[in-house]
């Protein structure tokens, strides 16, 4: 595994992002943890706010990448998200990929997932 994936573990969609992700990652780079693990954050150098808003993902480099930028190294690595990669460059060349990033994230409760996301209820 090269890349280490920080999800929000008591979100629904997040969760269910992170297991539709781990089924696609055929050839097991990715590592997918529960930000809410005890001292992963501390261990991984991750700004537990920051991990709040956006996924964090630590690459092979041991680079820290957030939001859409993690999105497309995430793409990167998983062959059945490479036919994406060109719509996410995209955005994020025209300064719209973190933008797109903060609006999902801001609306996740209105994705079709059981349940509901406690930080959307603080924040």
């Amino acid at each position: 595994m090269q890349y280490s994936i920080y999800y929000d573990g008591d979100c629904p969609f997040c969760s269910r992002a992170a297991r539709l992700l781990n089924s696609l990652d055929w050839l097991k780079r990715l590592e997918l943890i529960d930000l809410h693990s005890p001292g992963v954050l501390a261990r991984a150098g991750i700004n537990p706010q920051r991990a709040m808003q956006r996924i964090q993902m630590k690459n092979a480099n041991g680079e820290i990448r957030e939001g859409m930028q993690a999105v497309v190294e995430i793409a990167g690595q998983v062959p059945l998200l490479w036919l994406l990669l060109p719509l996410i460059w995209l955005a994020s060349l025209l300064g719209l990929g973190d933008q797109l990033y903060d609006w999902i994230a801001a609306r996740r409760i209105l994705f079709p997932t059981p349940g509901h996301c406690e930080w959307q209820n603080r924040h």
